[in-house]
């Protein structure tokens, strides 16, 4: 699974356990990924393009969708004090 031309392909909640296993099967495919993180990450040789930010940040998202071939919406919150922080 590619992005049409080599165009990315952007990914949200790529630092979650199944995006982590998705951003993997990705690259490892050759895809062209650029994948959201609220933690600065290093760049790896054969991995994806992290943008930094959160769901959240207007510019972080436009950033991660730019001439995106499309997009990956994984994220999801997985703590909260309460059920309003869930909703």
């Amino acid at each position: 699974m590619t992005g049409v031309a080599g165009t990315p392909l952007a990914v949200t909640g790529g630092t979650g356990f199944i995006g982590g296993v998705l951003l993997d099967l990705l690259c490892a495919s050759g895809a062209v990924v650029r994948a959201l993180t609220r933690k600065p990450r290093a760049p790896g040789p054969d991995g994806p393009v992290w943008i930094e930010g959160d769901l959240a940040d207007a510019d972080a998202l436009d950033r991660l969708l730019d001439g995106a071939a499309g997009g990956i919406h994984l994220a999801g919150v997985i703590k909260g004090r309460n059920r309003h922080d869930f909703e």
